[in-house]
């Protein structure tokens, strides 16, 4: 991932990282979509749809809400540097304030998506949704290799190029800043 991430910045801002990002991002949606749509087309998908999307407030804490804040940051890169130095080849005729909604909004859709394309596949094949980290590597190719129809080569196949995409892009925007 380091040597592809960095033939992608080798090739400049426009060649290189606008070029591939024209091309992976609407892929990595793409991927998305497709895995939510089989997902959802599972018995018992709707119950990792309702977990997904009702939240429990009564287990929101103080440490929950910080957690959620880290991850935000995280998510946008905020710490890193990375919106500095994409936000210096903006024209100078470009919205910050547009351009900075357009990232949040894509970014939580982004993670809407992944969370539809995740828990109704693990419910739907009996898992345990709280399994932390281990859910990406043990527990979802387990979960896909079960869908009925013999395909779960190819879900899983569809689900870690999404992961790749994803690493791609995030290293892609890690090497831009120190270049």
């Amino acid at each position: 991932f380091v040597v592809v991430s960095s033939l992608v910045v080798i090739g400049g801002v426009r060649a290189g990282i606008e070029r591939w990002s024209k091309i992976l991002m609407p892929v990595l949606f793409g991927l998305l979509l497709v895995l939510i749509l089989r997902g959802l087309t599972l018995p018992g998908a709707l119950n990792g749809v309702r977990f997904f999307l009702s939240p429990d407030f009564s287990k929101l804490s103080a440490d929950g809400v910080l957690e959620a804040l880290g991850m935000a940051f995280y998510s946008l890169s905020l710490g890193m540097g990375i919106m500095i130095t994409y936000g210096s080849y903006m024209n100078t005729k470009q919205s910050i304030v547009k351009n900075s909604l357009a990232i949040i909004g894509f970014d939580t859709l982004a993670a809407i998506m992944g969370g539809l394309a995740i828990f109704p596949a693990v419910f739907a094949m009996g898992f345990r949704p709280d399994s932390g980290t281990g859910l990406v590597f043990k527990i979802l190719p387990a979960a896909f290799n079960q869908i009925p129809g013999g395909m779960g080569w190819l879900w899983s196949g569809l689900f870690f190029a999404i992961l790749s995409i994803a690493a791609i892009t995030s290293g892609v925007s890690l090497i831009e800043v120190s270049t």
